[in-house]
């Protein structure tokens, strides 16, 4: 017997290993359970959202044909009104691209209870002015 029992020393190092193992399981189960109710949620806002705006759109087209007289203009110009917002989209898409990527990176360090300015190994992307 020396003045360190080596396997005492070597099984606390085994036992520490899998309880940090266990714990990185756990951490990490416990964020995808939060990150998959958090997409749950937002699909299903995005739904109801979805089904909100083409009624609205449809009630506007059939509008807009009863005060123009015809049968199909109202559509015609809701659609154009899409077109054109699609058009800015596409020209505008780096910047709409950069928002998204820093909403995802702020929604992920708040799943993370984490500060998303303090420096945590993730840049955020910079803001456009």
């Amino acid at each position: 017997m020396g003045l360190f029992n080596i396997n005492k020393l070597t099984n606390n190092i085994s036992d520490y290993i899998d309880t940090r193992v266990e714990l990185i399981k756990l951490d990490t189960q416990e964020q995808i359970i939060k990150a998959v109710i958090i997409l749950f949620e937002f699909l299903l806002v995005f739904v109801f959202a979805t089904v909100v705006w083409v009624f609205l759109n449809l009630t506007l087209a059939y509008y807009l044909n009863t005060q123009m007289g015809g049968n199909y203009v109202g559509f015609m110009l809701v659609a154009g009104l899409h077109a054109l917002v699609l058009l800015w989209l596409w020209i505008k898409r780096r910047k709409v691209r950069l928002k998204l990527e820093r909403t995802m990176y702020q929604m992920i360090a708040q799943i993370e209870k984490k500060n998303p300015d303090e420096n945590t190994g993730k840049k955020l992307p910079p803001k456009q002015p």
